[in-house]
């Protein structure tokens, strides 16, 4: 089961190898709750309910080895505000470079 604020090893780059000549630096994806859903355009509901019981969204984005050695050491929110500073949050793109 996932949790708000886990992180997942992918043992190896997300989208696989890179190019020649481009880097592939996400190696991890942290598990965190939508943006809210009145922060447009990324927000949406974090929960909805169906006859069968209620549903919690969870949003993955994808961190590298250093933003991970980061949330070990400092925790997930300076993490988080700093993706959100660089606006990197909560879009993942598999060839950006380390925040840090």
């Amino acid at each position: 089961l996932l949790e708000p604020l886990d992180f997942i090893p992918l043992g190896g780059p997300l989208d696989g190898p890179a190019a020649p000549g481009q880097r592939r630096d996400l190696t991890h994806l942290l598990v965190v709750p939508p943006p809210a859903a009145d922060d447009f355009p990324f927000g949406y509901p974090s929960r909805f309910a169906l006859p069968s019981g209620q549903v919690d969204l969870l949003l993955l984005v994808g961190i590298t080895d250093r933003e991970t050695d980061f949330l070990k050491s400092q925790g997930p929110e300076p993490l988080l505000a700093l993706l959100r500073h660089r606006e990197i949050f909560p879009l993942t793109d598999p060839t950006r470079p380390s925040t840090l």
